[in-house]
């Protein structure tokens, strides 16, 4: 009944003219369009209110995913079972007509499927395990993954352990995090100048250079360029450009009449990432 759904329901999902809901005992309710419902002919009329759908009542389901008409569900074996609108094959049947009933998709079993994914007319399945879900307050501590091996183009890493990779990436991480906060438009090349303190020419070796992180060897350029642009605004002073001759005057040349225009005008107007011109007949 629907009191069962809103009890003890543990998600639900949302498609253009119908609804499906997870309880926490691996049931799963539907309501809306009888032809999306995923219940059978003699039960759709009763469409108004969630009602268990009684092809997976064998089936403990994990996950629904519900795309614009069509709908997905993970059972605890790791089985995928579809229904609803399949125009596209969406569902992964191997056919395109409509499905009222939920069908397993065979394509899919065995495969150790751990997540499930719809969009408007595509569906997705993937075997990685599902992040650990996040409380509220709660802070889940994430970190990369490690290799088992090293791959053989890296060469030079053979002989070293994925630990000590890991402790040195840290490391510069937290070297080039450090720089970025402090960086200045320093010359990033190996060559040496005479106004460079001593302290700081290390930073032009040209080692160290490809070693940092992206964002610190760009900021110097994005600095630069960002000190020529003037905030807020997409658009310069008006030049106009005459193009069409009037009262049997010839116009003169484009570039003579922007030019003269553009003399006129102050350099930091001029300073712009992008023009918008306005051209006047």
């Amino acid at each position: 009944s629907g009191d069962d759904v809103w009890s003890g329901s543990e998600e639900s999902c949302c498609g253009t003219q119908f609804t499906v809901f997870l309880t926490q005992d691996g049931r799963v309710f539907t309501c809306g369009m009888d032809r999306l419902i995923g219940q059978p002919d003699s039960r759709s009329r009763g469409n108004t209110k969630p009602q268990q759908v009684p092809a997976l009542n064998s089936q403990f389901i994990e996950e629904i995913a519900v795309g614009a008409e069509h709908a997905l569900v993970l059972t605890s074996t790791g089985d995928v079972w579809g229904w609803g609108n399949n125009g596209d094959g969406q569902l992964g049947l191997g056919h395109t007509p409509v499905v009222r009933e939920p069908q397993l998709v065979t394509v899919l079993s065995g495969k150790g499927v751990k997540q499930i994914s719809t969009g408007r007319t595509h569906s997705a399945a993937w075997t990685s395990p599902p992040m650990p879900r996040r409380s509220p307050g709660v802070s889940i501590p994430l970190c990369f993954g490690l290799p088992t091996h090293i791959p053989p183009q890296y060469g030079h890493l053979q002989g070293m352990t994925i630990t000590a990779i890991q402790a040195r990436l840290k490391l510069l991480y937290r070297f080039s995090d450090t720089l970025y906060a402090c960086w200045r438009l320093l010359p990033l090349s190996s060559q040496q100048y005479e106004w460079l303190c001593p302290s700081l020419s290390v930073f032009t070796s040209s080692q160290l250079r490809p070693l940092l992180a992206p964002r610190v060897y760009t900021l110097p350029l994005v600095r630069s360029i960002g000190r020529t642009m003037v905030q807020g605004r997409n658009y310069g002073p008006q030049v106009t450009v005459r193009r069409l001759a009037t009262r049997g005057r010839r116009c003169k040349p484009i570039f003579l009449q922007v030019a003269r225009q553009v003399v006129k005008m102050k350099p930091a107007d001029l300073r712009l990432p992008s023009r918008a011109w306005k051209v006047s007949t």
